[in-house]
């Protein structure tokens, strides 16, 4: 992968490793967010080695396969540091970045959060997909305002809506502050 973090001499000497739990013996995850194979057989040698995994990006999220009894599972990496190092996650909480960036599997970096507090981040870190950062959105922040001022003006929720290609019921959610709650 093109994107691999690379890590300085000082943080690779300080690097702990702990068992993946559920995959003891099989997979390892350390502190700085690699993960490593403990089952990999040479194939020149047939001899046991040890062989760090390449991660790849599943919804902006670096993760890993993991196998077992011949079933492999996609797991995030920044979920593997957590419950190796910090435990199960408390009910209702899920694993937060903190600084935002979801490819910084840093134990520094994360913790266990609940929802509303991973969505509070986002909004702090700029993350939050609302908006034009949605990609399904079919408004941009320009169509927003200038919607809510044509409907100030006498147009109508059906003129709107055929107008910007949206149904009638979400102009009166833009236009009632339901929806794109952001857009002054």
């Amino acid at each position: 992968m093109s994107d691999k973090p690379a890590f300085s001499p000082s943080q690779l000497a300080a690097e702990e490793w702990r068992a993946v739990p559920g995959y003891e013996g099989l997979y390892d995850v350390s502190s700085i967010g690699r993960v490593r194979s403990l089952s990999f057989r040479n194939r020149y040698a047939n001899l046991p080695s040890v062989r760090i995994l390449s991660a790849s990006k599943h919804k902006g999220y670096l993760s890993v396969q993991l196998c077992r009894g011949g079933v492999a599972t996609r797991h995030g990496i920044h979920v593997l540091v957590l419950l190796a190092f910090v435990g199960p996650p408390p009910a209702g909480c899920e694993c937060a970045h903190g600084n935002g960036v979801r490819d910084d599997n840093f134990l520094s970096n994360l913790r266990w959060a609940s929802v509303s507090e991973n969505a509070a981040d986002r909004a702090l870190h700029g993350t939050d997909i609302i908006g034009e950062n949605n990609k399904q959105a079919k408004l941009k922040v320009a169509d927003v305002v200038r919607l809510r001022a044509l409907r100030a003006e006498g147009a109508t929720q059906c003129d709107l809506a055929r107008h910007f290609g949206i149904s009638q019921s979400q102009v009166e959610r833009i236009v009632n502050r339901h929806q794109w709650k952001n857009v002054p």
